[in-house]
């Protein structure tokens, strides 16, 4: 039966990281502010996967140790896996960041200072506290289901009147809630491969990891500019049968990017990309402006045309306002950028 056991020790640990993930994906989804599409789906999947990994690993390698040890020197209560939970939630987080804390010079959070001359203020300890309060509250979380697991499956036996001669099993408990922890992690995991943007705007659809632009410049707008800049991308995309797809990503009613995306079949991908969170942070690359590139995800695409007849309608709207770079970044002229001459 020890194999029974350590099939319940296991579902029992899975369901846990399954759940406090599920809070998290919860708690991110309320955040996004932008229009739902298959990027922000694709790219939440990718971070829940992310972040349920990171929570297995910590179940397995600190939840269920501290749990091995303490099992037979403690009653296995609910409030003792409560609490048990949320120390092992805070504690490795809080050393984590307070050691990040340690090594900053300055810092802040919402315009109010946190760390000032390597000293953490009153509004970074506040943050601090905050940060380990919530994320020892998902290890509370973690370590009920943990307990409400093995209770389900027999591991923590329930307590029984002496006149109760029914004997207590649970080895269906086990496997249908084992099974229901192994469906839905290999959801988590496989889910980020199936519902993926397949279109011409993601340029690693076809599976390679990186591509460098063969047209990289800066164009110098303003935040009052950009609705002129989106008009400009969806007239020009119509006119030369390019499919346009604009995204952002906004926090707290903050943008902290907005990208504008022509392509087509062929192989070409223009791309505008403003990050206003690089002013926010008092950034020196805010001063790049929107960054214009070109790609060529087909070898057999003529993307020049294109990219000659869109920079000349950009330059007639906001003229002498780009600068092109060479792969070094170092500026180069539009006829050298063109030709491909600097790559």
């Amino acid at each position: 039966m020890q194999y029974r056991k350590m099939f319940s020790l296991f579902a029992s640990a899975l369901l846990s990281a399954v759940g406090v993930t599920l809070l998290l994906a919860i708690q991110t989804s309320v955040q996004i502010e932008e229009p739902w599409n298959i990027v922000v789906v694709s790219e939440t999947l990718s971070s829940v996967r992310m972040t349920f990994l990171i929570v297995l690993a910590h179940v397995v390698l600190l939840g269920l140790p501290v749990y091995l040890y303490f099992r037979s020197k403690m009653h296995e209560g609910v409030i003792a896996f409560g609490v048990g939970g949320f120390f092992v939630g805070a504690l490795p987080f809080g050393l984590l960041a307070l050691f990040s804390m340690a090594l900053l010079t300055s810092a802040s959070s919402g315009g109010e200072a946190t760390v000032i001359n390597g000293v953490p203020t009153l509004a970074g300890w506040i943050e601090y506290a905050q940060g380990i309060g919530w994320i020892g509250l998902l290890g509370l979380a973690g370590g009920l289901i943990f307990w409400l697991a093995l209770r389900r499956t027999g591991q923590i036996k329930r307590r029984t009147n002496a006149t109760d001669t029914k004997p207590v099993t649970a080895s269906f408990g086990s496997i249908i809630l084992g099974s229901v922890a192994i469906l839905v992690s290999a959801a988590i995991i496989s889910l980020p491969n199936v519902i993926r943007d397949n279109s011409c705007h993601n340029l690693f659809r076809d599976g390679r990891s990186s591509i460098d632009p063969l047209i990289n410049a800066e164009i110098e707008l303003s935040p009052v500019d950009w609705p002129k800049l989106r008009k400009l991308f969806v007239d020009f995309g119509a006119a030369h049968s390019l499919a346009f797809r604009g995204d952002e990503q906004i926090r707290e009613g903050n943008t902290l990017w907005r990208d504008l995306n022509l392509c087509d079949e062929k192989g070409v991908n223009i791309d505008a990309l403003e990050q206003p969170w690089l002013t926010q942070i008092n950034s020196p690359l805010a001063a790049r402006g929107v960054v214009f590139s070109v790609y060529q995800v087909k070898t057999t695409s003529d993307w020049r045309p294109l990219t000659r007849d869109l920079l000349n309608q950009i330059d007639t709207q906001w003229p002498h306002r780009t600068t092109f770079r060479g792969p070094v970044g170092n500026v180069v002229s539009r006829q050298q950028a063109l030709s491909g001459s600097n790559r």
